[in-house]
């Protein structure tokens, strides 16, 4: 299909296959916002270098283990669905206490 491209009497608008095409021109107002917008955006970036910084991951918490167990364990443990842990560290070593906790279902 041939299309046609004819150039309007106006330097402003052609017509291709019989349809108008308006050359529109970027308002000033439009123009200078992005330029103002784009010279914050390298300041910022120059300047404030934390602000653009990744947080770093939070700290290990050293009552990890805790929260877990209270999470995790009381819930069976504290209302007699499962064996009470009370001076479970006298009667068992801390290597078995963890093969116990890493076989259970």
């Amino acid at each position: 299909m041939k299309k046609e491209y004819q150039q309007h009497d106006s330097k402003e608008a052609d017509i291709v296959s019989d349809i108008k095409i308006e050359h529109n021109r970027v308002p000033k107002l439009l123009v200078a916002v992005f330029y103002i917008v784009a010279i914050w955006a390298i300041g910022y970036a120059i300047f404030m270098p934390g602000k653009l910084a990744v947080e770093p991951a939070a700290a290990p918490q050293d009552n990890k283990g805790e929260l877990i167990f209270e999470g995790t364990c009381l819930s069976c443990h504290a209302t007699g669905a499962a064996p009470d842990l009370s001076g479970v560290t006298d009667r068992m070593t801390e290597e078995d206490i963890k093969n116990v906790i890493k076989k259970r279902p």
